[in-house]
């Protein structure tokens, strides 16, 4: 049993430099194959593939070993746009305080009556 490894000259997609042997990472891409010559330069890949692109890398065995699991969440825009909804949700919560004033109020003036009585 034979077992050649077929080296080949290409390019690292990132840094432009020529690649004698294996590349680091290989990626398949829309009929294009793009290289990474280390770990730098393959992890920025991603600029040039997307991201998710582990379903395309050519040379899955070099990379048998356990990887991190992302806990990585995209992060929601939190800013508003339009203030016409801050200002509403102002005058609720500000409608909503006077009434329990209005209510301790008269809940108050109902014991002052009562002490008054005696």
């Amino acid at each position: 049993m034979n077992d050649e490894i077929n080296f080949y000259k290409v390019e690292c997609s990132h840094c432009k430099k020529n690649i004698t042997g294996k590349p680091w990472i290989s990626v398949n891409y829309k009929k294009d194959v793009f290289h990474g010559c280390s770990y730098s330069c393959g992890i920025k890949l991603n600029r040039y593939v997307g991201n998710g692109y582990w379903k395309d890398v050519i040379n899955k065995e070099d990379f048998n070993e356990p990887r991190p699991v992302s806990t990585y969440k995209e992060r929601k825009d939190i800013t508003f746009h339009d203030l016409s909804e801050i200002k509403r949700e102002l005058a609720e919560e500000e409608e909503r305080i006077q009434k329990m004033e209005e209510e301790y109020d008269l809940s108050s003036s109902d014991y002052s009556d009562e002490e008054n009585l005696e």
